[in-house]
């Protein structure tokens, strides 16, 4: 039986500063392999106070050892204080680190100072596609529910101006080419007065909505429960109404009283088949008992 690993608390680990050091020496090393891995890693250890947090299953709190991030995992910190926190579902080493490969499929870039984002844990950890962005700025709080899939080359943007929130309730999807972010990057403003126009403003997705191919969620947005948004729809305000499909141009309520599931078509008529079998099956056993 393999030896268990111990869990390393933050007094175990090595400063930030001497990890730096570690891997400026590493780039001088003769092997070219090295010395890529060791400028990835660089730039994931710049600043101060920039950590990545493991929330374990009892509550407790551990900076990440640096041995366990996924090799080639791309989180780059631009600024001090900066968290990216990822609850884990289970204090096991080696759980831990087959978890964490599906998160170093995400790219995750923080500009400026005490910025965090929060994911929840998840069961769909194969629902987490290549090429999709996770950035953060001016010290936002991004904060991603429970058992959510991201697909590929989607973007989740957040910017701390005025306490914009940004927030992504339990069991929901951002599917391909989609992009959730609450300002406008850029800033437009009144040419006489110089008075910004297009100030950053929180974005509310609810539990288990469904994000579909290239969507557009902005600032201003917030979705409610049990809800679905067509492919290619632009979403800018608020909408309160649960288990309904969103879209159009102005987007609008197409259809209300719907719900879905992240199994496909196939799959979920089997799983159906399975539930009727089996309530057949216990109405049977008590009309068989005495």
């Amino acid at each position: 039986m393999p030896k268990r690993l111990p869990v390393l608390r933050d007094s175990d680990m090595l400063s930030d500063k001497t990890i730096r050091f570690l891997l400026r020496l590493g780039r001088l090393l003769p092997y070219a392999g090295w010395r890529k891995a060791c400028r990835d890693r660089l730039r994931t250890y710049s600043g101060k106070g920039n950590q990545v947090i493991l929330i374990y299953p009892d509550g407790q709190r551990h900076r990440c050892p640096f041995s366990w991030l996924p090799y080639g995992s791309a989180i780059k910190f631009q600024g001090d204080r900066n968290t990216l926190e990822l609850e884990v579902p289970s204090s096991s080493p080696k759980v831990i680190k087959r978890y964490l490969k599906a998160f170093g499929k995400l790219s995750y870039y923080f500009y400026g100072d005490d910025n965090c984002c929060h994911f929840g844990v998840t069961r769909h950890i194969g629902w987490f596609q290549e090429g999709s962005t996770v950035i953060l700025h001016n010290g936002a709080k991004m904060q991603i529910g429970r058992d959510i899939a991201i697909g590929p080359h989607a973007q989740l943007y957040a910017n701390g101006l005025d306490n914009a929130e940004f927030t992504i309730g339990d069991e929901s999807i951002v599917a391909g080419e989609s992009v959730v972010r609450n300002d406008d990057a850029h800033t437009v403003f009144d040419d006489k007065t110089a008075q910004i126009l297009n100030r950053p403003r929180g974005v509310h997705i609810g539990k288990h909505v469904w994000i579909t191919f290239r969507c557009l969620i902005l600032k201003g947005t917030r979705l409610p429960d049990n809800c679905v948004i067509a492919c290619g729809t632009t979403c800018t305000k608020e909408f309160t109404e649960p288990n309904t499909i969103i879209g159009g141009a102005p987007p609008r309520v197409l259809r209300r009283g719907i719900n879905w599931s992240i199994l496909s078509i196939s799959e979920y008529q089997e799983q159906q088949e399975q539930n009727i079998a089996e309530i057949a099956t216990t109405d049977l056993d008590e009309n068989q008992q005495p």
